[in-house]
């Protein structure tokens, strides 16, 4: 807050039309004493002209031209008693660290002597007035389950704030925001380095229109910092006794829970990354995995907010019906074998959301890491091909138009020259017909320098800026929730040789009913 303690220098003027008297150029200003409205008499410099206040990280920052013969120059801020010197310097900007957000001030400069004794050019009796709205500082970054979810202070005279994040280009826009947190859920693309060890994320003040800076910002942002990633269930299914489940993850320890009545309930701890159920009761589980503290005493990590069900000892008429002609017609279905490094497999995942999955074969390329999936519904008792897909799933809530979305991410990777190709699509299905529709594609590659490129497609495959990709993934997911799909991989084959055929057919049938029993996503 400004002390009121003036070092009058104010422009004091008669409301009548009453003659200017010429003032002495002495700059030595008596407290209280105002000095009248003039360009100094003796003075023989231009006058100081502010060409820009602005909000800046730390204070409002004065910028304003060098005047020729100019030793020094006097800042001063105009109070409730007139103008009050605040500083004199040598420079040709000042930052006014002693402001309040949302507060306006007002500020005009002029020039001195190198001792400070007198003036040597006139001032702007009007001054350059500026809102000062304070830089944001983020006070959170939390990795959760979904992405980076990152929490700051509200600014007084704030309208909206814009996040950026920081990659080898400097920092980057990724949203804007009338709200003090953000979940960064990556679907923006992040050029990193191999010398960039973190991310950075900052958040500036923008006006309402979003066409204007109203703060500063701090340059060199807040880091992720340590953390490890969540544990997340890979597999689960029915066993002798109970439930098995395997996750991912590295923790102290594991603490695994299961929903009862909303909430989540401590069903057991342990050092391994399985664990065996054996009181599930028949009907639907869902559970979830949290890392640990070796004591138990603090949490390591987040978790699964939806978790993943098991519908454990059920009858269902239609999807034993379903398994049994898979097992029955397996030549109908069975994706095909590919190159080295590839895998081969089925999933299900319910694509019109009617209560019966549909089946996702996935066959491997003769291209290392690239694969294609064929989709069948089950229908009058019999597969049914519906249409082709890729090999990555989401399922996205759209709370605008309160409707589930299925994403799809094609990959495509050649080891020999050094390229990924990922495409973004969103699915479309009637029940009788299902197509993926592309409407963002990146690829990265390695030059023979060792440096790394990217390039950037829309929908129609044709080359954007990287700006541009991010805007049309930001839109895409705008007002979209994860829904936490949850499916089984179930492999058939690695490569050209056929895993499925090393099993028994008792253990084959246990692994469709399993993947049939333990797709799930969240209900809104």
């Amino acid at each position: 807050m400004k002390k009121f303690l003036p070092i009058a220098m104010a422009a004091v003027m008669s409301m009548s039309a009453v003659a200017v008297s010429a003032v002495s150029a002495n700059a030595v200003e008596p407290l209280n004493t105002p000095v009248q409205y003039a360009q100094v008499a003796r003075a023989s410099l231009a006058t100081p002209k502010i060409s820009k206040a602005e909000s800046v990280y730390g204070g409002v920052k004065l910028t304003w031209n060098k005047v020729n013969g100019a030793a020094k120059y006097r800042v001063y801020y105009k109070g409730r008693k007139g103008w009050t010197r605040m500083v004199d310097t040598t420079s040709t900007s000042y930052i006014d660290k002693d402001v309040s957000s949302g507060r306006n001030y007002t500020y005009t400069v002029r020039c001195i002597t190198s001792d400070a004794k007198k003036f040597t050019s006139g001032y702007n009796p009007t001054g350059k007035s500026v809102k000062y709205v304070a830089t944001p500082k983020i006070s959170k970054t939390e990795v959760t389950y979904d992405g980076v979810k990152l929490t700051w202070n509200k600014v007084a005279g704030a309208e909206k704030y814009r996040v950026y994040y920081k990659d080898r280009n400097g920092w980057t826009k990724l949203a804007d925001t009338t709200g003090t947190t953000m979940l960064d859920m990556n679907v923006v693309s992040k050029e990193f380095d191999l010398s960039v060890d973190d991310i950075y994320y900052t958040v500036r003040c923008i006006s309402k229109d979003a066409k204007s800076f109203t703060s500063g910002y701090d340059s060199k942002g807040t880091p992720i910092g340590d953390h490890q990633d969540c544990p997340e269930i890979y597999s689960i299914g029915a066993v002798n006794n109970g439930v098995e489940m395997h996750w991912t993850g590295d923790a102290p320890k594991f603490r695994v829970y299961i929903k009862e009545n909303g909430s989540w309930k401590k069903i057991a701890e342990t050092y391994d990354n399985y664990y065996v159920h054996k009181g599930a009761r028949s009907g639907s589980n869902t559970y979830t995995v949290r890392g640990v503290s070796k004591d138990g005493k603090k949490f390591t990590t987040m978790f699964n907010p939806t978790g993943v069900t098991y519908r454990y000892k059920t009858s269902d008429k239609t999807r034993d019906a379903y398994i049994n002609y898979m097992m029955n017609h397996q030549s109908e279905w069975m994706p095909s074998l590919g190159s080295n490094h590839n895998l081969s497999g089925v999933m299900f995942l319910d694509f019109d959301f009617d209560g019966v999955p549909e089946l996702v074969a996935q066959k491997a390329d003769s291209n290392e890491y690239s694969f294609h999936s064929v989709v069948y519904k089950f229908e009058d008792g019999k597969l049914k091909r519906v249409g082709n897909v890729n090999d990555g799933f989401a399922i996205y809530y759209n709370k605008t138009a309160k409707k589930y979305e299925v994403h799809d991410l094609k990959i495509s990777l050649n080891v020999d020259d050094g390229y990924y190709w990922s495409g973004n699509s969103i699915i479309t299905y009637d029940g009788e017909n299902l197509f993926a529709n592309m409407y963002s594609a990146r690829g990265v590659g390695e030059e023979s320098n060792n440096n790394i490129y990217y390039n950037y497609f829309d929908g129609n495959d044709k080359n954007i800026s990287r700006a541009k990709y991010n805007e049309i993934n930001l839109k895409q997911f705008n007002n979209c929730v994860n829904a936490h799909m949850f499916t089984k991989f179930i492999v058939t084959g690695y490569g050209d040789n056929s895993v499925w055929s090393e099993n028994t057919t008792a253990e084959n049938k246990q692994s469709l009913l399993d993947a049939y029993n333990s797709f799930s996503y969240e209900k809104y």
